[in-house]
């Protein structure tokens, strides 16, 4: 009877070329804490500029879109809560960071 062909490549024993060194760390608690205000602070900024811009751009083109003064004031109520937050999160952002 014929016998099995060996395989190709045996791995019997492992070897390295080049010990392992030191781990390279790419990113820190301090700079993942960072990156996430950052992201938080641009999503906060976005939202106010949204909510600031598209209600006057509304009322600029009322004319196509029917857009009255009763509701830019309907508006105007949601506006002021949203700035508070977002001033808030940005006076915690800029307050809290530790960088000198």
């Amino acid at each position: 009877m014929a016998e099995p062909p060996e395989p190709a490549l045996r791995l019997t024993e492992l070897s390295e070329d080049e010990p392992p060194g030191e781990a390279q760390v790419f990113s820190t608690p301090e700079m993942h804490i960072h990156e996430t205000r950052r992201a938080l602070a641009l999503r906060l900024f976005w939202l106010v500029g949204v909510i600031a811009v598209l209600p006057v751009l509304a009322l600029i083109f009322q004319r196509w879109t029917k857009f009255s003064d009763a509701d830019f004031r309907e508006v105007s109520t949601l506006f002021t809560p949203v700035v508070a937050l977002a001033s808030a999160a940005f006076g915690f952002f800029f307050g809290s960071d530790q960088r000198r």
